[in-house]
Protein backbone atom coordinates (compact mmCIF):
# COMPACT_ATOMS: atom_id res chain seq x y z
CA UNK A 1 0.00 0.00 0.00
CA UNK A 2 2.92 2.20 0.77
CA UNK A 3 4.74 1.56 -2.28
CA UNK A 4 0.95 2.10 -4.42
CA UNK A 5 0.72 5.35 -2.30
CA UNK A 6 4.36 6.77 -3.36
CA UNK A 7 3.80 5.85 -7.54
CA UNK A 8 0.49 8.13 -7.30
CA UNK A 9 2.42 10.82 -5.48
CA UNK A 10 5.17 10.59 -8.13
CA UNK A 11 2.14 11.05 -10.79
CA UNK A 12 2.09 7.80 -11.85
CA UNK A 13 -1.07 5.77 -12.32
CA UNK A 14 -1.62 2.52 -10.76
CA UNK A 15 -3.73 -0.02 -11.11
CA UNK A 16 -3.06 -3.02 -8.92
CA UNK A 17 -4.51 -6.33 -8.18
CA UNK A 18 -4.21 -9.03 -5.35
CA UNK A 19 -2.76 -12.12 -5.55
CA UNK A 20 -3.59 -13.50 -1.88
CA UNK A 21 -5.77 -12.72 0.40
CA UNK A 22 -4.98 -12.57 4.15
CA UNK A 23 -7.45 -14.72 6.92
CA UNK A 24 -7.78 -11.73 8.23
CA UNK A 25 -7.74 -9.03 6.05
CA UNK A 26 -7.47 -4.93 7.46
CA UNK A 27 -9.41 -2.87 5.23
CA UNK A 28 -7.64 -1.23 2.12
CA UNK A 29 -6.06 2.76 2.66
CA UNK A 30 -9.19 3.91 0.39
CA UNK A 31 -6.57 5.53 -2.85
CA UNK A 32 -5.60 1.20 -3.11
CA UNK A 33 -9.26 0.33 -3.17
CA UNK A 34 -9.89 2.75 -5.62
CA UNK A 35 -7.36 1.56 -8.01
CA UNK A 36 -8.30 -2.04 -7.81
CA UNK A 37 -8.67 -3.89 -10.71
CA UNK A 38 -10.97 -7.53 -10.39
CA UNK A 39 -8.79 -9.89 -12.81
CA UNK A 40 -4.99 -10.13 -13.57
CA UNK A 41 -4.38 -8.32 -16.81
CA UNK A 42 -2.08 -9.49 -19.72
CA UNK A 43 0.24 -6.48 -19.49
CA UNK A 44 3.84 -5.44 -18.11
CA UNK A 45 3.30 -5.65 -14.20
CA UNK A 46 5.13 -5.02 -11.18
CA UNK A 47 4.80 -7.96 -8.58
CA UNK A 48 5.04 -8.06 -5.09
CA UNK A 49 5.46 -11.54 -3.70
CA UNK A 50 7.70 -14.00 -1.78
CA UNK A 51 9.79 -16.17 -4.41
CA UNK A 52 7.66 -19.48 -3.77
CA UNK A 53 4.84 -17.34 -5.66
CA UNK A 54 4.19 -18.42 -9.37
CA UNK A 55 3.06 -15.56 -11.22
CA UNK A 56 1.35 -15.54 -14.65
CA UNK A 57 3.93 -16.87 -17.17
CA UNK A 58 2.02 -14.89 -20.24
CA UNK A 59 2.99 -12.25 -18.80
CA UNK A 60 5.58 -11.03 -21.14
CA UNK A 61 7.17 -7.94 -19.05
CA UNK A 62 7.45 -8.69 -15.26
CA UNK A 63 9.63 -6.72 -12.57
CA UNK A 64 9.31 -8.70 -9.80
CA UNK A 65 10.03 -7.69 -5.93
CA UNK A 66 11.53 -10.26 -3.84
CA UNK A 67 12.25 -10.63 -0.10
CA UNK A 68 13.33 -13.85 1.46
CA UNK A 69 14.74 -14.80 4.88
CA UNK A 70 17.45 -17.47 4.50
CA UNK A 71 20.93 -17.68 2.27
CA UNK A 72 19.21 -20.47 0.04
CA UNK A 73 16.00 -20.48 -2.43
CA UNK A 74 15.04 -23.90 -3.83
CA UNK A 75 15.61 -24.04 -7.33
CA UNK A 76 12.50 -24.78 -8.59
CA UNK A 77 11.62 -21.32 -7.80
CA UNK A 78 14.81 -20.20 -9.60
CA UNK A 79 13.11 -20.69 -12.83
CA UNK A 80 9.96 -19.07 -12.09
CA UNK A 81 12.16 -15.72 -11.29
CA UNK A 82 14.13 -16.21 -14.34
CA UNK A 83 11.06 -15.72 -16.34
CA UNK A 84 11.53 -12.14 -14.88
CA UNK A 85 12.70 -9.31 -16.88
CA UNK A 86 14.18 -7.74 -13.77
CA UNK A 87 14.72 -8.40 -10.37
CA UNK A 88 14.32 -6.04 -7.36
CA UNK A 89 15.24 -6.91 -3.18
CA UNK A 90 15.63 -4.51 -0.45
CA UNK A 91 19.06 -5.62 0.74
CA UNK A 92 22.42 -6.15 -0.59
CA UNK A 93 22.48 -9.79 1.32
CA UNK A 94 19.45 -10.38 -0.37
CA UNK A 95 20.93 -9.89 -3.70
CA UNK A 96 24.05 -11.83 -3.22
CA UNK A 97 21.68 -14.95 -1.88
CA UNK A 98 19.64 -14.60 -4.94
CA UNK A 99 22.89 -14.83 -7.12
CA UNK A 100 24.64 -17.24 -4.87
CA UNK A 101 21.02 -19.72 -5.56
CA UNK A 102 21.34 -19.34 -9.30
CA UNK A 103 19.08 -16.64 -10.63
CA UNK A 104 20.50 -15.04 -14.03
CA UNK A 105 18.04 -12.48 -13.95
CA UNK A 106 19.62 -8.66 -13.73
CA UNK A 107 19.21 -7.86 -9.96
CA UNK A 108 18.10 -4.74 -8.67
CA UNK A 109 18.68 -3.26 -5.00
CA UNK A 110 16.12 -1.10 -3.62
CA UNK A 111 16.56 -0.17 0.30
CA UNK A 112 13.00 0.04 1.25
CA UNK A 113 11.76 2.32 4.06
CA UNK A 114 10.39 3.64 7.59
CA UNK A 115 6.88 3.75 7.64
CA UNK A 116 4.97 7.09 7.43
CA UNK A 117 4.13 9.05 11.28
CA UNK A 118 6.93 7.34 12.68
CA UNK A 119 8.94 10.38 14.40
CA UNK A 120 11.17 10.71 17.49
CA UNK A 121 9.50 10.94 21.05
CA UNK A 122 10.97 11.99 23.88
CA UNK A 123 11.53 9.49 27.05
CA UNK A 124 9.07 9.37 29.69
CA UNK A 125 10.07 8.92 33.06
CA UNK A 126 8.62 5.29 34.34
CA UNK A 127 9.38 3.51 37.34
CA UNK A 128 10.78 0.84 35.22
CA UNK A 129 13.13 0.44 32.63
CA UNK A 130 11.64 -1.31 29.46
CA UNK A 131 13.11 -3.60 26.83
CA UNK A 132 9.94 -4.21 24.25
CA UNK A 133 9.96 -7.16 21.21
CA UNK A 134 7.32 -7.67 18.56
CA UNK A 135 6.77 -9.43 15.72
CA UNK A 136 3.47 -11.04 13.72
CA UNK A 137 4.30 -14.93 14.28
CA UNK A 138 1.70 -17.07 12.05
CA UNK A 139 4.29 -19.50 11.35
CA UNK A 140 6.93 -17.78 12.06
CA UNK A 141 7.85 -18.09 15.37
CA UNK A 142 10.75 -19.72 15.04
CA UNK A 143 12.39 -17.08 13.08
CA UNK A 144 11.18 -14.41 14.88
CA UNK A 145 12.68 -15.49 17.95
CA UNK A 146 10.24 -13.84 20.52
CA UNK A 147 11.24 -16.51 22.86
CA UNK A 148 14.77 -15.89 22.76
CA UNK A 149 13.82 -12.70 24.17
CA UNK A 150 11.87 -13.82 26.89
CA UNK A 151 14.81 -16.14 28.46
CA UNK A 152 17.35 -13.50 27.71
CA UNK A 153 15.38 -11.45 29.88
CA UNK A 154 14.32 -14.12 32.84
CA UNK A 155 18.56 -14.87 32.71
CA UNK A 156 19.78 -11.35 33.01
CA UNK A 157 17.35 -10.27 35.57
CA UNK A 158 15.60 -13.19 37.24
CA UNK A 159 14.38 -10.77 40.27
CA UNK A 160 14.80 -7.61 39.51
CA UNK A 161 11.82 -5.43 39.96
CA UNK A 162 12.44 -2.24 38.41
CA UNK A 163 12.61 -3.79 34.50
CA UNK A 164 9.87 -5.01 32.18
CA UNK A 165 9.62 -6.76 29.26
CA UNK A 166 6.54 -5.46 26.86
CA UNK A 167 5.63 -8.05 23.77
CA UNK A 168 3.41 -7.15 20.89
CA UNK A 169 1.97 -10.00 18.92
CA UNK A 170 -0.68 -10.55 16.57
CA UNK A 171 -4.17 -11.61 17.95
CA UNK A 172 -4.09 -15.19 17.70
CA UNK A 173 -0.04 -15.38 18.16
CA UNK A 174 1.14 -17.57 20.85
CA UNK A 175 4.66 -16.54 23.24
CA UNK A 176 5.96 -19.43 25.35
CA UNK A 177 6.64 -17.03 28.12
CA UNK A 178 6.63 -17.47 32.03
CA UNK A 179 4.24 -16.28 34.78
CA UNK A 180 5.94 -13.03 35.36
CA UNK A 181 4.25 -9.78 35.85
CA UNK A 182 6.84 -8.00 34.85
CA UNK A 183 6.48 -9.71 31.61
CA UNK A 184 3.46 -7.78 29.57
CA UNK A 185 1.53 -9.35 26.36
CA UNK A 186 0.08 -7.05 23.84
CA UNK A 187 -2.18 -8.92 21.43
CA UNK A 188 -4.19 -7.44 18.68
CA UNK A 189 -4.03 -4.84 15.86
CA UNK A 190 -2.62 -1.32 16.61
CA UNK A 191 -3.02 2.14 14.27
CA UNK A 192 -0.09 3.16 13.54
CA UNK A 193 -0.31 6.16 15.91
CA UNK A 194 -0.76 3.24 18.33
CA UNK A 195 2.36 1.63 17.37
CA UNK A 196 4.75 4.89 17.83
CA UNK A 197 2.95 4.92 21.11
CA UNK A 198 3.65 1.60 22.26
CA UNK A 199 7.49 1.86 21.04
CA UNK A 200 7.36 5.39 22.91
CA UNK A 201 6.47 3.11 25.83
CA UNK A 202 9.90 1.20 25.32
CA UNK A 203 13.59 2.08 26.45
CA UNK A 204 15.42 -0.35 23.73
CA UNK A 205 13.83 -2.78 20.95
CA UNK A 206 15.46 -6.00 21.14
CA UNK A 207 15.56 -7.96 17.99
CA UNK A 208 16.54 -11.16 18.17
CA UNK A 209 14.82 -12.43 14.87
CA UNK A 210 17.29 -15.28 13.11
CA UNK A 211 16.88 -13.52 9.46
CA UNK A 212 15.04 -10.66 7.87
CA UNK A 213 15.50 -9.72 3.88
CA UNK A 214 14.45 -6.03 5.22
CA UNK A 215 12.84 -5.95 8.70
CA UNK A 216 10.30 -3.18 9.20
CA UNK A 217 10.70 -3.12 13.15
CA UNK A 218 13.70 -2.50 14.07
CA UNK A 219 13.77 0.62 11.76
CA UNK A 220 10.64 1.78 13.58
CA UNK A 221 12.22 1.38 16.82
CA UNK A 222 15.27 3.56 15.56
CA UNK A 223 12.72 6.39 14.33
CA UNK A 224 11.16 6.51 17.85
CA UNK A 225 14.06 7.23 19.35
CA UNK A 226 14.78 3.84 20.94
CA UNK A 227 18.33 1.86 20.23
CA UNK A 228 18.36 -1.38 18.93
CA UNK A 229 19.38 -5.10 20.12
CA UNK A 230 19.93 -6.89 17.01
CA UNK A 231 22.46 -9.19 15.09
CA UNK A 232 24.25 -7.18 12.30
CA UNK A 233 22.67 -9.44 9.59
CA UNK A 234 20.82 -9.86 6.64
CA UNK A 235 18.63 -7.40 5.66
CA UNK A 236 19.08 -5.20 9.45
CA UNK A 237 22.26 -4.68 8.27
CA UNK A 238 21.15 -2.30 5.36
CA UNK A 239 20.63 0.39 8.66
CA UNK A 240 21.71 -1.30 12.21
CA UNK A 241 24.99 -1.33 13.45
CA UNK A 242 26.51 -0.15 16.76
CA UNK A 243 26.19 3.75 16.65
CA UNK A 244 22.14 3.39 16.96
CA UNK A 245 22.18 0.27 19.24
CA UNK A 246 24.03 -3.13 21.00
CA UNK A 247 25.15 -5.73 17.92
CA UNK A 248 24.69 -9.11 19.55
CA UNK A 249 27.11 -12.05 18.75
CA UNK A 250 25.75 -14.92 16.60
CA UNK A 251 26.50 -17.92 14.64
CA UNK A 252 25.11 -19.31 11.14
CA UNK A 253 22.83 -22.08 11.71
CA UNK A 254 20.99 -24.28 9.64
CA UNK A 255 18.20 -22.62 8.71
CA UNK A 256 14.63 -24.26 10.21
CA UNK A 257 10.96 -24.70 9.89
CA UNK A 258 9.84 -23.83 6.68
CA UNK A 259 12.76 -22.57 5.41
CA UNK A 260 14.30 -25.96 6.21
CA UNK A 261 16.83 -26.97 3.52
CA UNK A 262 17.25 -23.15 1.94
CA UNK A 263 20.82 -22.27 3.75
CA UNK A 264 21.80 -20.77 6.55
CA UNK A 265 20.44 -18.09 9.11
CA UNK A 266 21.71 -16.15 11.98
CA UNK A 267 21.39 -17.85 15.51
CA UNK A 268 21.50 -15.30 18.02
CA UNK A 269 23.62 -16.05 21.00
CA UNK A 270 21.38 -15.95 24.02
CA UNK A 271 24.72 -14.79 26.59
CA UNK A 272 25.63 -12.35 24.22
CA UNK A 273 21.67 -10.90 23.90
CA UNK A 274 21.78 -10.87 27.75
CA UNK A 275 25.21 -9.45 28.09
CA UNK A 276 24.00 -6.22 25.91
CA UNK A 277 20.03 -6.05 27.85
CA UNK A 278 22.10 -5.65 31.18
CA UNK A 279 24.48 -3.21 29.39
CA UNK A 280 21.15 -1.35 28.62
CA UNK A 281 19.77 -1.28 32.11
CA UNK A 282 23.16 -0.25 33.62
CA UNK A 283 24.06 2.60 30.50
CA UNK A 284 20.80 4.97 30.12
CA UNK A 285 22.62 7.91 29.38
CA UNK A 286 23.78 5.98 26.36
CA UNK A 287 20.79 4.16 25.40
CA UNK A 288 19.20 7.54 25.13
CA UNK A 289 22.35 9.18 22.66
CA UNK A 290 22.40 5.85 20.72
CA UNK A 291 18.14 6.16 20.54
CA UNK A 292 18.83 9.96 18.98
CA UNK A 293 21.97 8.89 16.51
CA UNK A 294 18.70 5.64 15.00
CA UNK A 295 16.13 8.29 14.53
CA UNK A 296 18.36 10.76 12.82
CA UNK A 297 19.39 7.57 10.50
CA UNK A 298 15.52 6.48 10.30
CA UNK A 299 14.50 10.09 8.48
CA UNK A 300 16.94 8.40 5.02
CA UNK A 301 14.50 5.74 4.63
CA UNK A 302 11.85 7.56 3.20
CA UNK A 303 8.87 6.31 0.90
CA UNK A 304 9.65 8.82 -1.55
CA UNK A 305 13.62 7.53 -1.94
CA UNK A 306 11.98 3.81 -2.41
CA UNK A 307 9.49 4.88 -5.37
CA UNK A 308 12.43 7.28 -7.13
CA UNK A 309 14.94 4.39 -6.96
CA UNK A 310 11.96 2.02 -8.41
CA UNK A 311 10.48 4.07 -10.91
CA UNK A 312 14.28 4.04 -13.20
CA UNK A 313 13.88 0.04 -13.25
CA UNK A 314 10.39 -0.21 -14.17
CA UNK A 315 10.52 2.19 -17.65
CA UNK A 316 13.78 0.36 -18.20
CA UNK A 317 12.04 -2.84 -18.62
CA UNK A 318 8.89 -1.15 -19.92
CA UNK A 319 6.64 -1.50 -16.71
CA UNK A 320 6.25 2.46 -16.33
CA UNK A 321 5.36 3.92 -20.31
Amino acid sequence: CQLITGFQKAGLQVSVFATGVADRPEPLPENVNACRVPIPQPYPSFVIQPPAFRPDSKVLNRVWFIVWEATKLDPRWVKTIDQSSAIVTPSNWNANCFSASGVEAPIYQVPLFNLPGYSYQPHVLKDAFVFGCSGHLSGQAGRKNLTGVVQAFIRTFPTAPDVRLHIKVGQYDHVDAPDDRRIIIQKGHLSHEEMVRWYAGLDVFVHASKSEGWGFQPLQAMAVGRPVIACKYGGVAEYFDDRVGLETEFTYEPAQDMYHNMGHWAEPDLDSLGRNMLYAYTHRGEMVRLGESGSERAKKFTVEKTVNRLIPVLEKYGIIT
